[in-house]
C-alpha cells in the first residue's frame, strides 16, 4: 500500500470513493439530510485550499482517503481523546 498526496486528476475518483465508503450510514439518516451530507462529503475540491488530500493506493487502485487539516483544533466540546488499539482501528478500518 502506498500513501501519497492525491493528484488533480483523481478528485472525481476520491469523491466516488467517499460516497461509497459513507454509504453504510444512509439508512440512519433522513433522505433530505442524507443528500446534503453526501454532497458535503463528496465535495473534495472545496476542501483543497484548507487541507491536504491524501490517498491510499493498493495495486494501482485508490482504497482510502483523508483530508488533513494542519493546525485544526475542534471546538472544546467536540475534543474527544482516543488512544491505543481503538484509535488505530478508528483511523484505519482493516
Amino acid at each position: 500500500m502506498r500513501i501519497r498526496d492525491a493528484r488533480p486528476g483523481e478528485l472525481a475518483k476520491v469523491s466516488r470513493l467517499l460516497v461509497e465508503a459513507y454509504g453504510e450510514f444512509r439508512p440512519a439518516i433522513e433522505p433530505a439530510e442524507w443528500e446534503a451530507y453526501l454532497g458535503e462529503i463528496a465535495d473534495v475540491q472545496r476542501r483543497l485550499p484548507d487541507s491536504q488530500l491524501i490517498v491510499a493506493e493498493a495495486s494501482g487502485r485508490l482504497v482510502g482517503t483523508v483530508s488533513f487539516y494542519l493546525g485544526f483544533r475542534p471546538a472544546p466540546e467536540l475534543d474527544v481523546q482516543i488512544s491505543g488499539p481503538v484509535a488505530r482501528a478508528f483511523r484505519l478500518k482493516l
